[in-house]
């Protein structure tokens, strides 16, 4: 995601008295199903990057993929997205989930040991850590008599602080943190902070955030 959903404000509408609300909700609803819209397909954000400054390389070039999460299918979908834009990128990947299969905490030794077969020198570890619950409310004017009579004093002391029953839409705004460990140091190479509007389509923000953080892993010479 890039920062919150637009806001704005709807202007009360210059229409005949006999303008029924449910006019005035055609026109609002859709623009506020197009800003969430707009923002659930954003690209990623990246909030925060920090680089290890006293790593010097070489840049990693064989990756296990480890995506945490309770749902066996998440985490395929985010390893095997990861891992096939590593490979695009020239970068040697393999996903964990075929080396390490259980759905759930698995004891240090046996991942070790899982790490140390692979030939891997790095390891790269994304996870959610935090989910927002957001909502976003379309009110809708009280277009009643008073709108033109008895002029607008009469409209300002009653009609003018009335509305209508408001629209209500949630939405969730996933917070992800993704991290590149060096198997041989076993310290941290890089880690960065990214968040995006919960999207219906898992495998696209998988590949969206794949692309995103691997560009700027290049970039920043760790892998």
């Amino acid at each position: 995601m890039s920062g919150p959903p637009i806001a704005f404000t709807l202007y009360p509408l210059a229409v005949s008295l006999e303008c029924p609300v449910s006019v005035l909700r055609l026109i609002a609803r859709p623009v506020l199903l197009a800003v969430l819209f707009l923002s659930a397909c954003a690209p990623v954000s990246m909030r925060n990057v920090w680089r290890d400054p006293a790593y010097n390389g070489p840049a990693l070039h064989h990756v296990v993929v480890m995506s945490i999460s309770r749902s066996d299918v998440q985490r395929r979908v985010f390893e095997d997205s990861f891992a096939g834009y590593l490979q695009q990128q020239g970068v040697q990947a393999q996903v964990s989930y075929n080396m390490l299969p259980e759905n759930g905490p698995i004891a240090n030794d046996k991942i070790q040991a899982a790490f140390a077969q692979s030939g891997a020198d790095g390891v790269l570890v994304t996870r959610i850590i935090h989910v927002e619950q957001r909502l976003d409310v379309a009110p809708y004017p009280y277009m009643g008599p008073g709108w033109y009579r008895p002029g607008f004093y009469g409209w300002y002391g009653g009609p003018a602080w009335s509305a209508v029953p408001a629209d209500v839409y949630q939405y969730s705004v996933l917070t992800l943190e993704t991290t590149l460990w060096s198997l041989s140091s076993g310290k941290i190479v890089w880690t960065a902070a990214s968040q995006i509007v919960e999207p219906d389509d898992v495998s696209r923000l998988a590949s969206s955030l794949a692309q995103t953080l691997v560009t700027r892993m290049r970039a920043d010479a760790v892998l």
